[in-house]
């Protein structure tokens, strides 16, 4: 069956692609599988692993601080591309043509340099950390092509000073509203939008900056804001924000009365990173019962948790639907992480004796007797992937390294496990160290080992993401089986033989581990088949809204 999905940044003249989307029914080894970002629908087919992992990270998790970035994207997407260009800050010159470099088709994306230029400018990114943000050209082989976001004298644009535009309304997967009740509106993850004078109530489902946007000091547009204990902290330590405007839920799974309203609400643990839960809201005169899921990493345990303390269905459930899509299909989180840990200490002893007449050579005798194999970095955004550095921390003995800035925002997890490995001062003593995602770029890390030349003899780099690998079809138990720890297997040895060199020793090796904090398409198939509920309305990819919501329907009655 052929498919054509073209990338919403693509231009009407923009030549068709042509390629056999593989899915579940079909196996033919000429086909092509066409890779979309689950979230922006982007076409990724023709981009290295390593870009795939960097966009994709940054629209499910942008980065802290790089809201900017964040509203930037939401207005791609809301936009037609003549609308955006026709917005854009900076002032034509002149009429691009067919011939204008600036023109080029490359890869099936049209792209203008002003544009680039405006996304640099109000960003405050580099290059790199504006890498795959769907408006800078990326060559054949995944890397940026610098010639885009060059600016010629003659041209230099003009850049007016932009006036304050009206935020956009509250959508309406974000507001949850209960019969014809409009005095007890709750609304979800809506902090970047106009006020409502109806809406008093909002909830925080987690601390990702992709749902607390628009959140400051200042932020007045409700009365409170409710959330769990872990996420109050993080808004006050990150926003100063006065702890009377937030209303806490201490406990998992205890139903509690919300202040001056007829609603009622529970929290239980989302499995997604610290702090994120998935909540259940009553009304108390109509006995409407809703189920928000936030993002999560459904599995047994939370499905038990839910059908056992409720036994009615839910009138709607608001999924979490990233990777509603056969395409992804990926280990538990602990499979992952046990078998991640137990390779990088294998590969540390194995390592030892292979590359020791290597060593040798560039250390002299007697002075290398104490360097260690492998400084361990883990790319990271925000807060997550904690699981996974405490998983290599124990197999390798060692504590875990990060910026003070970075541990001030994950002591708010009261996490004693993780507390007790972290160390933000003694960064040569400690075997792993947390980076932002966007300074495990090559040249970065070549400047960053210096300084641990003396300590380490190469830098070995885990970039934990789950969605760019997909390990069969739909339906299938996503448990570490031995096929899929052939997968693994084959994924790290080809990340660990590869990398920036000096001689025959390899300096910077980067691997990339099937860790995802969102529900895979075998988590969210068994979590919509096992939860009754009466309405399914998808969170996410809502330019696919009814597309998703049949594809629900679909599992719910055995059809997928």
């Amino acid at each position: 069956m052929t498919q054509k999905q073209r990338s919403i940044f693509e231009y009407v003249s923009t030549s068709k692609l042509k390629s056999t989307v593989v899915n579940s029914e079909l196996d033919n080894d000429k086909s092509i599988e066409i890779f979309l970002c689950p979230l922006c629908l982007f076409d990724l087919t023709k981009f290295n692993l390593n870009a795939r992992t960097v966009h994709i990270n940054r629209c499910i998790d942008p980065p802290l601080g790089n809201l900017q970035l964040l509203s930037l994207k939401k207005k791609r997407k809301n936009n037609t591309e003549k609308e955006l260009f026709e917005k854009s800050t900076i002032k034509k010159k002149k009429e691009m043509t067919d011939n204008n470099d600036d023109h080029d088709d490359h890869n099936g994306v049209n792209i203008k340099s002003e544009i680039v230029k405006t996304e640099l400018e109000e960003s405050h990114l580099t290059k790199d950390e504006l890498i795959m943000t769907s408006s800078v050209v990326i060559d054949d082989e995944g890397e940026i092509e610098s010639k885009i976001i060059e600016v010629k004298k003659e041209e230099k644009p003009i850049v007016k000073k932009r006036k304050g535009k009206p935020k956009p309304p509250i959508p309406f997967e974000k507001i949850l509203q209960f019969n014809e009740d409009i005095d007890n509106i709750l609304a979800v993850d809506a902090f970047c939008y106009a006020p409502d004078e109806k809406i008093k109530l909002y909830l925080l489902t987690h601390f990702h900056s992709d749902h607390y946007g628009g959140l400051c000091k200042s932020w007045d547009n409700g009365e409170i804001i409710i959330c769990t204990k872990i996420t109050s902290n993080l808004i006050i330590e990150k926003f100063k924000f006065p702890s009377e405007k937030i209303f806490i839920l201490e406990n998992y799974g205890e139903m509690i009365d919300i202040p001056n309203s007829k609603l009622r609400i529970s929290v239980f643990d989302a499995n997604h990173c610290p702090g994120a839960g998935i909540y259940v809201i009553e009304h108390k005169d109509f006995q409407n019962r809703y189920l928000h899921c936030g993002d999560f990493r459904a599995n047994d345990t939370m499905i038990n948790e839910l059908i056992n303390k409720y036994n009615k269905e839910f009138d709607k459930c608001y999924l979490d639907t990233t990777y509603l899509n056969p395409t992804y299909t990926f280990a538990n989180q602990q499979d992952v992480v046990n078998y991640t840990s137990e390779w990088i200490k294998n590969k540390i002893e194995i390592h030892k004796s292979k590359q020791q007449r290597i060593v040798d050579f560039f250390y002299k005798p007697g002075k290398n007797s104490k360097i260690k194999e492998f400084l361990v970095i883990i790319g990271t955004y925000s807060i997550g992937k904690e699981k996974l550095a405490i998983g290599i921390s124990n197999a390798l003995n060692t504590k875990i390294y990060c910026s003070k800035a970075k541990y001030d925002i994950l002591k708010q997890y009261n996490w004693k496990e993780l507390e007790d490995k972290l160390d933000s001062e003694n960064d040569m003593d400690c075997g792993i160290h947390l980076l932002p995602i966007s300074k495990t770029k090559k040249e970065y890390l070549l400047e960053y080992f210096k300084k641990y030349s003396t300590k380490y003899k190469s830098i070995l780099v885990f970039i934990p993401t789950g969605w760019t690998f997909g390990y069969g079809k739909s339906g299938k138990d996503s448990t570490l089986d031995l096929t899929l720890k052939d997968s693994m297997f084959k994924l790290f040895e080809s990340g660990f033989n590869v990398g920036g060199s000096k001689g025959n020793l390899v300096i910077i090796r980067k691997i990339m581990v099937p860790y995802s904090e969102h529900s895979s398409y075998t988590d969210l198939t068994n979590f919509i088949r096992r939860v009754p509920v009466k309405e399914w309305i998808p969170t996410v990819n809502m330019k696919r809204f009814q597309e998703q919501v049949d594809m629900i329907g679909g599992i719910v009655n055995g059809e997928m």
